[in-house]
């Protein structure tokens, strides 16, 4: 910590800041890469709540420029870490058992998936809103299902009355959803559909749609291997030891180090401290660092405040995770394209609701976001204070993005 000035410094510096008042030159009081506040934009506000402010305004820069995924890349790794180790332990149970895809196949036939092509359009409502503003869009919703069933071109009608962006260029087209694609409600009532088949009103979250099934499609196998997979080995879970066993074997061999740990905890670690190793691969207090960054905050606030035992159980947790990756890929077992796009869209859609609840949109110049990020900071509407919680958990995150600096 910083030892205290003495009164007559204080003194100074407090005359200088009240002479500098309102002068074009004063340092901000908070500034987030090209977006800056000044302390009169700040007045009432605690050091949380600026600090708060600068992390929406990190993510409001990255929706404006369209780098949510980039902001991201330590969670959506340890996302794709996490899925190639149930891969892993799928395949094992699978292999354990002596399942064959022969066997995989003969069962997904049985029931086999589908795949939707569903026209809509939606006449925007969150929950949050006034009843009246709400039974206003139930009732355009209404209005435009009536035209449906009297024959109105459903692209033309969805071109005309959804509020979705692009609904005009697409007549209310979606791209082809399968089970989890779509929120529960809205997949529930698509199929249900018969092909050319109208819906009720449906509501979700968005607001009130209107659907039109199009196409019902039967996905091929190969597709859904690993889903089918998965399925089975969850039947298999008697098996659970044995890949436990085989996994505690595989990792046995990890090492911490002492003083790297030390290091760490006293705060003086390098970049290359290394905290464990195994056959050859050193772990890292970068990696370890950039690991946590894909943690919920909390767990990074452990990982400096807790105990050394804790301190050692998470990095074990982690290189553990690394040393599984590293096994799983020499076993071949890896993720196909169609996954690690499926890990991404799940973060883009949280991301998209967040942006949506606060404010934030593509293309936002830095006033623009700055005005947003202050409204999305004292919003009491459920939503925006939903996403404002959430999107705070992953505050180290979004500030080793865009850092923020809070003035002096």
């Amino acid at each position: 910590m910083h030892g205290r000035r003495p009164r007559t410094r204080e003194l100074a510096h407090c005359l200088a800041l009240i002479a500098c008042a309102g002068c074009q030159g004063a340092s901000p009081a908070l500034s987030v890469g090209a977006v800056s506040f000044q302390e009169s934009e700040l007045l009432g506000l605690s050091p949380a709540r600026r600090l708060n402010l600068g992390l929406l305004t990190s993510f409001g820069l990255a929706v404006s420029e369209g780098g949510e995924v980039d902001v991201a890349k330590p969670l959506l790794d340890l996302r794709t870490r996490e899925r190639i180790i149930q891969r892993l332990e799928t395949e094992l149970k699978l292999r354990a058992a002596g399942v064959t895809e022969e066997v995989l196949e003969a069962r997904y036939l049985t029931a086999p998936r589908c795949e939707l092509v569903v026209r809509h359009l939606v006449l925007l409502s969150d929950r949050s809103d006034p009843e009246a503003r709400r039974a206003e869009a139930r009732q355009a919703a209404e209005r435009a299902l009536q035209q449906a069933l009297a024959g109105d071109s459903f692209p033309e009608l969805a071109g005309r009355v959804s509020q979705e962006p692009g609904a005009a260029e697409r007549g209310g087209l979606l791209q082809p959803g399968r089970e989890g694609s779509w929120v529960p409600e809205f997949w529930q009532a698509a199929n249900a559909l018969d092909e050319g088949e109208i819906s009720d009103v449906v509501e979700t979250e968005y607001g009130y749609h209107v659907l039109k099934l199009e196409e019902r499609r039967i996905v091929p196998f190969a597709e859904v291997r690993d889903e089918v997979a998965a399925e089975v080995a969850l039947m298999l879970g008697h098996l659970g030891d044995q890949v436990q066993a085989w996994k505690d074997s595989a990792t046995a061999r990890v090492r911490l180090d002492p003083d790297g740990i030390s290091a760490w905890m006293d705060g003086v670690d390098s970049g290359i401290t290394v905290l464990a190793t195994w056959e050859g691969i050193h772990y890292s207090s970068a990696e370890f660092r950039r690991h946590l960054l894909g943690r919920e905050a909390t767990v990074g606030a452990r990982a400096r405040e807790e105990e050394r035992q804790e301190v050692e159980r998470l990095v074990m947790e982690m290189i553990r995770g690394v040393v599984l990756e590293e096994v799983a890929w020499q076993m071949g077992v890896t993720l196909s394209a169609a996954e690690e796009e499926e890990i991404r869209r799940d973060w883009l859609d949280t991301t998209a609701r967040w942006a949506s609840a606060l404010g934030f949109h593509g293309g936002q110049s830095s006033e623009e976001v700055k005005a947003s990020a202050l409204e999305g900071l004292s919003s009491t509407r459920q939503s925006a204070m939903i996403a404002r919680d959430e999107l705070l958990r992953w505050a180290p995150m979004l500030s080793a993005a865009t850092p923020v600096h809070l003035g002096s």
